[in-house]
């Protein structure tokens, strides 16, 4: 019975120390590695825009019978666009929007992107105004006057992303149909930003600073948007770049626009009545007046997203719409857009 006891006590001492170990031996340290941590991109803000072409008579070649250049066909050219090659963009901006385009877009609105828009407008029944449509959170926006007004003007809008609050101006700068000097402040739109002498689209950026200066400080991103009707090196432009706005076209790499080719060109499909050139499958852009540029808040690195840039609607349709090959006559941009703050 002694014996048994001992056996037993014995073999339970090997079983706790493990078969075959030697009870003094002191096992290796485990270590156990530090976790992996890994920092997720920044969003992407994808934002894009367009002119539409209004499509009056007196104002454009398109021929009082054709609709504006068949504007209900030409919006939904659009539509399919925005939805299939852009995927429905965060914020899509429109430029030269005629009262008839006001009415159609409402109505049209909903079988855009499953209805996800909202529609920023105040529609004043002018010949050449701006919208916004985002699914973003509206924090205020408002119609702004320009330099030239009633003709000029532009569509502010506070939003609230995932990147913080951006502030967006949508506008249409003065093109040299209708680019006067400024008189007296007060006067058609000039105000303390413009100079006697100034020409409106001088002014026009100046008043798009002011416009955004008292919201700066706490803005992730600022951007200007729209057909500037300047090419970047001109001086409208640069009064905008020298205030730290890029150009988000060539940060992303993207060629400047050669007019024998076309390529990276924005502007303009041209022709004679009745649909204004829109039917001419051929047609090429020359110039590169279409932007979005992003000025980055305090503190903050922009990022431009180069598989998201660059220029949309700037090819023929695959086939005619009523006899057109282009939705509208200038090509849009696109721009994805992200900050580290």
């Amino acid at each position: 019975m002694r014996v048994s006891v001992i056996c037993l006590a014995a073999a339970l001492l090997a079983s706790a120390c493990g078969a075959g170990s030697d009870p003094t031996t002191t096992a290796a340290p485990t270590t156990t590695a530090a976790p992996t941590t890994t920092t997720a991109p920044p969003p992407v803000l994808v934002v894009a825009t367009i002119n539409l072409l209004h499509g009056i008579d007196y104002a454009s070649d398109c021929a009082p019978e054709t609709d504006q250049c068949a504007a209900p066909a030409r919006l939904l050219a659009l539509w399919t666009m925005v939805q299939e090659d852009l995927g429905c963009p965060d914020v899509v901006a429109f430029q030269e929007v005629s009262p008839r385009q006001q009415e159609l877009v409402p109505d049209m609105l909903p079988e855009l992107c499953d209805g996800r828009y909202q529609l920023l407008v105040e529609d004043r029944g002018l010949p050449d105004q701006e919208m916004i449509l985002t699914h973003l959170q509206v924090i205020d926006e408002a119609y702004v006057e320009l330099a030239g007004t009633p003709i000029w003007s532009a569509h502010r809008a506070r939003l609230m992303t995932a990147l913080g609050k951006v502030d967006l101006v949508a506008t249409h700068y003065a093109s040299s149909t209708f680019d006067l000097e400024c008189g007296d402040p007060g006067e058609l739109g000039c105000d303390e930003a413009c100079a006697p002498g100034d020409f409106f689209g001088d002014c026009q950026p100046r008043q798009t600073l002011a416009l955004l200066e008292d919201s700066s400080a706490d803005a992730a991103m600022q951007l200007v948007v729209g057909d500037l009707n300047r090419s970047i090196h001109e001086s409208r432009i640069r009064t905008l770049t020298d205030a730290g706005f890029v150009d988000a076209y060539l940060a992303a790499g993207l060629p400047e626009c050669d007019p024998e080719t076309g390529v990276g060109c924005s502007c303009c499909v041209d022709g004679g009545p009745p649909l204004a050139g829109l039917d001419d499958p051929d047609a090429l852009f020359t110039q590169r007046i279409d932007f979005v540029l992003a000025r980055p808040g305090p503190g903050c690195i922009l990022s431009v997203d180069p598989d998201t840039t660059g220029h949309w609607a700037d090819q023929p349709l695959d086939s005619p719409i009523e006899g057109l090959w282009w939705a509208a006559d200038h090509a849009g941009v696109v721009a994805g857009l992200s900050v580290t703050c």
